[in-house]
């Protein structure tokens, strides 16, 4: 940060990202597999349940994966200068990845 703008108070703001009119962008990416013949016998039945049940255990699994990240991060928030210039903010060098969506909604974005 430039010493020029290292000024008080500090007005500071989440970052919007319009393009973002999810309000659940991970869960929207969620897809829940088929149920489908995973045995190869022709046809669909109990005997197809128990890999069914593993897949869609999976993407359980990866999906919780998602939102453990995203609840772990942090937001994307920009400084307001005196003259209007937006400062990102970077916290131990690292930028948020939380926006504001289109609703004004925080989200995640990973």
């Amino acid at each position: 940060m430039f010493p020029k703008y290292f000024t008080l108070p500090w007005n500071i703001q989440v970052s919007s990202n319009a393009t973002i009119t999810s309000d659940t962008p991970i869960t929207d990416t969620f897809k829940i597999v088929s149920f489908a013949d995973y045995t190869r016998d022709g046809k669909m039945n109990l005997d197809d349940l128990p890999p069914f049940q593993e897949q869609y255990s999976k993407s359980i699994l990866a999906w919780v994966e998602q939102m453990r990240e995203c609840v772990a991060q942090k937001p994307n928030l920009y400084r307001i200068a005196e003259d209007g210039t937006q400062i990102p903010v970077t916290i131990n060098k690292v930028t948020g990845k939380i926006f504001l969506n289109a609703n004004k909604t925080p989200v995640c974005l990973l």
